[in-house]
């Protein structure tokens, strides 16, 4: 494996409990077709507080 998979699998790695978490809270908001709204602005305010 390189050295850049490597990284990014350790850096995923110690951050899963993060990453499990932030999809959890995604994927209980409602995002059908014409209503994604409330899941752009959490993901939004996820990104931009990062």
């Amino acid at each position: 494996m390189k050295i850049v998979e490597e990284k990014i699998l350790s850096y995923l790695d110690s951050k899963r409990d993060e990453i499990i978490e932030f999809l959890r809270k995604l994927i209980r908001i409602p995002s059908v077709v014409g209503e994604e709204l409330e899941a752009q602005e959490f993901m939004y305010r996820t990104f931009r507080d990062m």
